[in-house]
């Protein structure tokens, strides 16, 4: 259950910073359209939620919960910034 959390979390992640400028044209070397961005924010957010929702299905205590999930989201975001780190300057 956890993992599917983690990788819910990080498509969610990669979604919200493909919305923006600056990263979709580091990724893709394109302009994108308004349609783009408007998917890109909405899958995000819609994972995010999902994400949320199954992590707080998996514990009796919700405080609990949400600390593994906002645990598990910054782990996700250091591995995107990763991603975008490795894309600019390979190892």
């Amino acid at each position: 259950m956890m993992l599917s959390i983690l990788l819910s979390q990080l498509i969610a992640t990669l979604c919200l910073s493909l919305s923006m400028d600056k990263h979709y044209k580091l990724a893709f070397n394109q302009p994108k359209s308004l349609r783009l961005t408007r998917l890109f924010t909405g899958i995000g957010w819609l994972m995010l939620l999902l994400s949320l929702i199954a992590t707080m299905g998996t514990s009796y205590i919700g405080a609990i919960a949400l600390v593994y999930w906002l645990g598990m989201l910054s782990i996700n975001i250091v591995g995107v910034a990763f991603l975008y780190y490795v894309k600019i300057r390979p190892l």
